[in-house]
Formats: C-alpha cells, structure tokens, sequence
C-alpha cells in the first residue's frame, strides 16, 4: 500500500470511528434524557371516592384519576400513581421536589406551601352525626367544641378545627376509620363532604339513612385540586399548568369530573 493511500485508508478509518463515536454519544444522550423526562415527576394520592378508589381489581379509578391520565397524555410523561393514606400523602407532597399531588383542598393555610397547578371540583363541607343521638341544634361553630371529632391526620378539616382550638380531635389515618367510629358511636361527629360521606357508607355497608349533615362549615367549602411540591422545578410546574389549562379548555376536566355524578 503506497503511502498517499495509506494515509487516506487510515483518515477514513478515523473519520468513521469518530462518527460512530457520535452517533452512540447521541443515542446515549437521548435515551439518557427521556429516561428523565419520564421519571421527573411522582404522582401522589390516597383513596377518596368518589374522586379516586379502588375497583375489585385494585386498580386505582375515578374521574379525577381519568384528568390525570389526560394531563399526562398532553405532557407525554411516564404517569405511574403512587396510592397511600392521606397523612404520608401529605408529608411526602410537601417534602418532595417534582410531586404532584391530587385531590387536595385548596384552603387558606395551604395557599403557600404548595404550587397549585388546576381545579378539579368543588366542595362543601358538613358535620355528620348519627339520627339516634338526637344533639340539640347546632346553630355556630363554637357549641360543637364540647363533643369528640374524627378526623384524618393532616386533612383541611384537621388542620382547620386544631387553629380553631378543638380539644377533642380523634385523628385516625384514613376517612374511612372516621366514618365507623361514627357509626359505632365511638365519637361524636366527622368532618367531610357530602358526595364522600354517601361513597365511603355505601363501601363500608353502613346505612346512609343512619346519619344526618347536622351543620354546615362553610370556611372549608374550597377548591379540590392538584398541586406540586413548593421546590418543584419551575419549568415542571408551568408545563402542568399549561397542559391542564388546555384540558380546561378543551371541556376535558368538566366532562370527566361530571362522571362523579353529583
């Protein structure tokens, strides 16, 4: 092989070792880099039907659970929907960068703590006793003080009832451990919304004919919602904000949540 051809031979040959180099160098990187645009963000809840629950299948349903697979249709992220108790839910939510969390209340003292990306629904909100126990009438927030409340550790109606000084909180770690304690007469009220109360009865096969809304607290009628972790990642945020806007006006969020039957 004479020299100028050897030469030549031998760039070639550099040549394409080096664009093999980066062609892989680029795979790499793209695979790298979808690999963490599909594990950027945890999705958190808890079981609250009607909103989301378990079906016989165990597999997390409900209309706000139908928006979240539509939110992530939009953001083409890899959706994977971690389910646990409220009181872990909401500690993880706000410990964790990069989570979104859903259906959380939208209440005065959580403005702050979190980035709110979309309403879902509203709610209001009630005390529930039971028929036979014949409480006098309750007419102010104030006469309810002397009686026992269940309520889930870290829900709105725990944080909302501990600064209005109630001394006799029985928190429990799902609304469900509530709603029984009610029924066995362990406490006196619970704290919830009407739709809820008529799902977590019917799951528990209480007799919903049992119990009665006895007064109505209007300071907890708010937004159901999804919010991100406060150190989430700006960028994260405002694409969740502008792709469920999108579903907003598409009618997407209002069609879906209608399938809650109100």
């Amino acid at each position: 092989m004479n020299k100028p051809f050897d030469f030549l031979y031998q760039t070639q040959i550099s040549n394409l070792i080096r664009y093999g180099w980066f062609i892989l160098s680029y795979f790499f990187l793209a695979f790298a880099h979808e690999s963490y645009a599909k594990n950027q963000i945890t999705v958190i809840t808890e079981v609250y039907p009607p909103y989301q629950y378990l079906d016989e299948n165990n597999q997390l349903q409900g209309c706000s659970v139908n928006v979240i697979r539509a939110l992530f249709k939009i953001t083409k992220d890899e959706l994977d929907i971690q389910v646990m108790p409220w009181s872990r839910t909401y500690v993880t939510a706000l410990n964790k960068k990069n989570t979104l969390v859903f259906t959380i209340a939208r209440i005065k003292s959580r403005e702050p703590l979190f980035h709110w990306i979309g309403r879902l629904d509203e709610q209001k909100v009630y005390f529930w006793a039971l028929k036979s126990r014949r409480f006098q009438p309750i007419t102010e927030l104030q006469q309810l003080k002397k009686y026992s409340v269940a309520v889930p550790k870290n829900y709105f109606s725990d944080i909302y009832l501990t600064e209005q000084g109630f001394p006799y909180l029985h928190r429990v770690t799902i609304q469900k451990q509530a709603i029984s304690m009610l029924y066995y007469q362990r406490i006196d009220f619970i704290v919830v919304r009407e739709e809820v109360m008529k799902a977590f009865v019917q799951d528990l096969g209480f007799d919903f004919a049992k119990v009665d809304k006895v007064f109505p607290l209007d300071d907890l009628n708010s937004e159901v919602s999804l919010a991100m972790n406060i150190n989430s990642d700006m960028n994260l945020v405002e694409t969740y904000r502008k792709a469920y806007q999108q579903l907003i006006e598409q009618g997407t969020v209002k069609r879906l949540m209608s399938q809650c039957n109100h």
